[in-house]
């Protein structure tokens, strides 16, 4: 990321010898908005994910056996004429 920095750590040493929470937690304004659009993102993917999962549990796969559907070839054309429920 560019140095984009609007104002100077309090101790006044250069941003590579700060400490690891002044990076999560940046006076800068630049800094802090990037941190914010980071952390909207993983909450988003985090819910969308959560989300996509809910709706497979909820629809779940298809009950088995599946229906059998009997068709009838008549010329060129195929007429389905019922369905065959089956049972295990």
């Amino acid at each position: 990321m560019a140095d984009e920095t609007i104002t100077t750590p309090p101790d006044r040493s250069p941003a590579d010898q700060q400490p690891a929470w002044r990076e999560d937690f940046p006076i800068d304004w630049p800094q802090d908005q990037y941190v914010e659009r980071r952390d909207f993102m993983k909450f988003l993917v985090l819910t969308s994910g959560a989300l996509a999962v809910g709706q497979l549990w909820i629809a779940g796969p298809p009950s088995r056996p599946l229906p059998r559907i009997l068709v009838e070839i008549r010329g060129e054309d195929v007429y389905a004429i019922g369905v065959e429920v089956r049972t295990v």
